[in-house]
């Protein structure tokens, strides 16, 4: 492997070292991609203490104004962490709020905050479960988020014509209102920026998906890991799918009451988690996988070696890894 400031230039079992070269001999080794997690939580993202301030929204959980590129300051021990893994890149995603704002592509290293960005704000994070850190009583159920999320849409349609009517008339009358968060979501309102949606089950990826489609939104999803349920929707869909590789714990039979306590759903559940990548493989479902979802970054790795030992093939576990994350992150050739 030739490497040349920071870039390789050549891989290959006949690739000489160019003249003046400093070379590692790494017998005995082995070298690998480093992974790219497509939907990473490095604990970055704090509700500030008063709660926002400016010209946000009516409603706390909207807070697509939210940067990850001007607000990294994520935390260096998950970024170790992630680095014990394999993992060299990922998508930044915030977590508070629905509408919870911005992801950025960052380098998992300890450089410059300037030196780490990849690829700022790269898309918008949507989430179906409220955060009670940033207060307010709406929504409160499933209807309730469906229903904030189409309005503060059709608000930002709103909020673009107003303006452009204002701009358009040469400003002859008051300005509309200035709202960051509708004026952050209108290339995402247009199709221009993805919109990454967390769907913690297979209703909650229908209900985007619909959004999506209604709404002229380009989709990404982050999945459940239920996804083996829906396979019929998915296949043929194109969309970039984010899969957690969380697998439950085996419910507990030790005796025949604790036996009696354990459901069908829930068994049912425990012997197929393990087995969604490799079905979703087989459908020719393209995914990547990311470690969000895992109750300890040290079960990651095992989780992977699990999923392939129940039909995941290692060609297609090192591809949601690395080359279906780098293509859709737009980090291919870097």
């Amino acid at each position: 492997i030739v490497l040349r400031d920071g870039i390789i230039q050549a891989v290959g079992a006949n690739v000489d070292a160019p003249a003046g070269a400093r070379v590692w001999d790494l017998s005995g080794h082995t070298v690998y991609p480093g992974f790219i997690d497509a939907h990473a939580d490095l604990d970055m993202d704090d509700v500030p203490e008063g709660g926002d301030v400016g010209p946000t929204h009516w409603n706390p959980q909207v807070r697509a104004w939210f940067s990850t590129t001007m607000n990294l300051t994520d935390d260096a021990d998950r970024r170790a962490a992630l680095r014990s893994q394999g993992f060299g890149t990922a998508l930044v995603v915030p977590k508070q709020g629905i509408f919870r704002g911005q992801a950025s592509v960052v380098d998992l290293g300890e450089g410059n905050v300037r030196d780490r960005v990849l690829r700022p704000d790269l898309v918008q994070s949507v989430g179906f479960q409220r955060s009670f850190e940033l207060g307010g009583s709406y929504p409160n159920s499933p209807m309730g988020t469906v229903s904030l999320m189409e309005q503060t849409l059709m608000d930002t349609d709103w909020y673009m014509r107003a303006w452009d009517a204002y701009e358009s008339s040469g400003r002859a009358f008051l300005p509309p209102e200035t709202s960051a968060a509708l004026g952050a979501l209108e290339a995402a309102a247009q199709g221009e920026q993805p919109v990454v949606f967390e769907a913690r089950t297979e209703e909650e990826y229908l209900r985007a998906h619909r959004i999506a489609t209604e709404y002229g939104i380009t989709p990404w999803f982050r999945g459940s890991g239920l996804e083996y349920r829906i396979l019929d929707v998915l296949r043929g869909r194109t969309e970039p799918l984010i899969v957690p590789i969380g697998f439950p714990s085996a419910p507990d039979v030790t005796d025949p009451e604790a036996a009696l306590n354990a459901s069908l759903q829930e068994l049912r559940h425990w012997y197929l988690a393990p087995t969604n990548p490799a079905q979703l493989a087989d459908a020719g479902v393209a995914f990547a996988i990311t470690t969000d979802g895992v109750a300890s970054l040290n079960e990651f790795l095992p989780n992977v070696r699990t999923a392939v030992a129940r039909g995941l093939s290692p060609a297609d576990a090192l591809a949601a890894l690395t080359t279906t994350p780098a293509g859709w992150l737009g980090i291919d050739r870097t």
